[in-house]
């Protein structure tokens, strides 16, 4: 989001500063020195100076550089922090019941070697020796209801993974559950390898994002990426039809607008095709760089629709969130 924003911007009389938004690592750099509250006001008024024009001066983007700030110091650090601790006390509890286990371990042992002492000792006497039976350790009994229990969850998770039944309600009040079109979508969208195409492609489109260069516009590089991200929006848009053929829009329960991730989805899919049939039309509006750049702006919302796709990612985000 930097690098969109201030890409190719930090360029003043005395020189272009260290810290800037050029390039993928210096800006990585310029972030991370953000986060860490070191001199970062100073990189907000570098920021400010540089979109200050003869219509604004360029201070609503002190927003970013707030938030990002407030995030980093009060949000994400304190997250980092949390799951070290936690896993600090785990690896503590773990270790005393270890030490437990061991001890248990070794009280059993020489129990067992006073019976057979006093099992030789009868048996030298002349009397039969007697064998105890001992019943099954709890231990043994514990491990072999957590199996149970293991498999009884694998089988939970292979039967939420199976395939989804299709809503029992028609699409836009037109496509039936047995309408050809929609079976097609509905088995094009549950297919075992489609999520993993998407997350595929979510992480070139993010890594072409990172390897575009703000500096030169017009560079080569620039114009083979701007390709990819043509392919990437065809993809995404094909990926939203899809799902609205199957799911519906909005007014039905499971319909596609009704969750927060797939509307997120739809914003970025639309505003990435106005930007490309405005580059595509060669009008007047096609010419107006302000409103592409814009509207690109929020491409880098992209990698976000991994998080729905990833259960653990999701739970961090939710932590996030919620602290």
């Amino acid at each position: 989001l930097g690098m969109q924003l201030f890409g190719g911007q930090f360029n003043f009389p005395e020189g272009t500063p260290p810290t800037n938004f050029n390039t993928f690592p210096i800006a990585l750099l310029t972030v991370f020195q953000i986060l860490t509250g070191e001199d970062w006001n100073e990189v907000m008024y570098q920021g400010i100076k540089s979109q200050r024009n003869q219509t604004s001066n360029g201070m609503i983007y002190a927003v970013y550089f707030i938030i990002l700030m407030l995030f980093g110091n009060y949000t994400l650090l304190n997250v980092f922090l949390a799951i070290a601790v936690d896993n600090l006390a785990n690896a503590q509890e773990l270790t005393a019941a270890e030490e437990e286990q061991e001890e248990e371990d070794k009280e059993k042992q020489q129990m067992e070697l006073e019976k057979e002492m006093e099992a030789l000792q009868l048996g030298s006497d002349g009397s039969p020796p007697q064998v105890e039976i001992c019943p099954p350790s709890p231990a043994h009994f514990n491990k072999s209801k957590n199996s149970k229990k293991e498999e009884e969850e694998k089988k939970a998770e292979e039967e939420e993974e199976g395939p989804k039944p299709m809503l029992p309600y028609s699409s836009m009040f037109i496509l039936t559950p047995t309408n050809p079109l929609r079976k097609a979508a509905h088995w094009v969208v549950n297919m075992q390898y489609f999520d993993f195409f998407i997350m595929v492609v979510i992480g070139l489109s993010s890594i072409a994002l990172a390897a575009e260069d703000p500096v030169v516009d017009n560079s080569v590089r620039n114009t083979v990426l701007n390709y990819f991200d043509h392919a990437f929006t065809g993809v995404f848009t094909l990926e939203m039809i899809l799902k609205v053929l199957d799911m519906g829009i909005i007014l039905h329960p499971g319909s596609y607008l009704r969750e927060f991730w797939n509307i997120m989805d739809a914003v970025v899919v639309i505003c990435a095709a106005v930007s490309l049939g405005f580059e595509l039309s060669g009008s007047d509006a096609g010419q107006n760089l302000s409103t592409i750049k814009s509207l690109r702006v929020l491409r880098v919302l992209r990698p976000l629709k991994t998080i729905k796709r990833v259960p653990k990612l999701k739970a961090v985000f939710d932590c996030v969130v919620n602290s």
